[in-house]
Formats: C-alpha cells, structure tokens, sequence
C-alpha cells in the first residue's frame, strides 16, 4: 500500500514549471540577442575609429611630403568585413594664417540607422619639410 502513496507532480506543478522555465528562457534570449548586438555595435565604431587613424595618417604622410599643406575637401570609401565606411577630410583656413583646420567624417550604417563620428584638429599650414628650409 505504501507504493501507491508515494508523492508525484501533479500536472498544475508541471504546467507551472514549465511557464516559469519558457519566462526565463525568454529573457535569457532577449539578453543575448541585446549582447550580440551591443558587441556588433562596439566592433564596428572600432573599425571605423581604425579606419579614422589610417587615413588621417595616409593624410600626415602625403602633407609632409609638401611645403604646404592644401585646403579643401577629401573623400573616400572603404569596405572592412563587408561593411562600407564612407569618409571625408575638409582641411579649413583659420585665423592664424600658420595654421589649419581639419575636419574628418566618417559614417556608417548600422541596423537600419546612419552613424557618422566627426573628429576636429588643427594642424601648421608648412610640412615639416618647409619648416627645416626656414630655420
């Protein structure tokens, strides 16, 4: 007789269990798909700060090989991991006529939206060739 009274789960404690564990495997979903995208998000503001840093390089590289720095604009596309990344440079007149101005661009698109990140410097009119000619 003392077979027959063992407790078992009744079929209201399984359905409970159930809901309870489908809540949490919900969650769980939303939360790594959340992750996912927050680290999809950082890879590419990344990629295009790297980009940023190549080109504003390329940039110093080509000026320095001029007595003069030129203004106007610039711009390009580079395509990292299947992903476009447009760019512009606009090198700008200050007051100070020994100094320029530059203003780099660059955009993206992500999840449907445009992103772009602009960065600002100023750097001298002459390359560092022209200076070592005028001590």
């Amino acid at each position: 007789m003392n077979f027959f009274r063992k407790r078992a789960f009744t079929l209201l404690e399984l359905m409970v269990a159930t809901v309870i564990l489908a809540t949490a495997l919900v969650a769980l979903s939303f939360a790594v798909s959340r992750c996912v995208r927050g680290y999809s998000a950082a890879e590419n503001m990344q990629t295009a700060l790297n980009i940023t840093e190549d080109k504003l390089a390329e940039w110093a590289l080509a000026s320095s090989k001029r007595d003069e720095i030129k203004t106007g604009a610039e711009e390009g596309e580079v395509t990292v991991r299947g992903r476009t990344y447009a760019w512009r440079n606009e090198v700008q007149q200050t007051d100070d006529p020994k100094i320029l101005k530059y203003e780099f661009t660059i955009k993206w698109k992500e999840g449907g939206s445009a992103l772009s990140r602009t960065f600002h410097g100023l750097t001298p009119r002459e390359s560092k060739l022209e200076r070592s000619k005028n001590p």
